[in-house]
């Protein structure tokens, strides 16, 4: 079985428009191949391993929150408030991922 990736050839260094032999920063389409055929096996691992998502998307969702949070206010003044905020968004979406009602899993967390 032949790669059907292409081969790029090694070329020279490119000199800048300027004339200097600064680095010339490569095409977007050129980095998107080299990364394709360094990671293919990363890349297609969730065709052969059904655990792995096909996105990260969960995973975006969970930081946004924070993110919008940090955007909004500029950040947390204390650290207890940043720990107190992240162990009830933990707890928040872990509840929510295990279908049960948030709410109630925080009233039963307070008052235990």
């Amino acid at each position: 079985m032949t790669n059907t990736w292409p081969r790029l050839a090694a070329k020279p260094p490119q000199v800048a428009e300027d004339g200097s032999r600064r680095r010339v920063k490569p095409h977007p389409a050129k980095n998107l191949l080299l990364r394709l055929r360094d990671f293919r096996d990363a890349i297609w691992r969730f065709v052969t391993d059904w655990r792995v998502p096909f996105t990260n998307n969960l995973a975006e969702r969970m930081v946004r929150p924070i993110k919008v949070k940090l955007k909004v206010i500029g950040g947390f003044r204390a650290m207890g408030g940043t720990r107190a905020f992240c162990i009830i968004r933990s707890v928040w979406e872990t509840s929510k991922l295990r279908g049960q009602n948030p709410f109630k899993v925080l009233r039963v967390a307070a008052t235990a």
